[in-house]
């Protein structure tokens, strides 16, 4: 059974919109090719140069375990994360406005 091409063209699609979202997260120039080349697995970021933190950062800020942060996120407890696949990340301006309300 030949596989129908329209599914690749929704998936090349998808790609592109993943590719463009995580630029937007960590600012990089890479190409989606090198990007998937790299590993399989989320590229790691250094969150010091970029504007976003993960679900681990966030979670060591506010001195909870990561399942707590994501819990909470479902609840609305913390804003409202960036979903990238099953990453969780965070605007680092809205996390600093937050703290800054007097959240936790």
């Amino acid at each position: 059974m030949k596989p129908d091409p329209r599914t690749f063209s929704r998936l090349a699609d998808t790609l592109v919109e993943l590719v463009s979202e995580l630029r937007k997260l960590d600012g990089s120039s890479e190409t989606g090719l090198q990007l998937l080349s790299e590993s399989s697995k989320c590229p790691s970021v250094d969150t010091k140069k970029t504007e976003s933190i993960d679900a681990t950062e966030f979670a060591s800020i506010l001195n909870v375990h990561p399942r707590t942060l994501r819990r909470w996120a479902e609840l609305g407890k913390v804003p409202k994360p960036i979903c990238v696949g099953r990453t969780l990340r965070w605007r680092r301006s809205i996390v600093d406005l937050w703290m800054k309300e007097g959240a936790r």
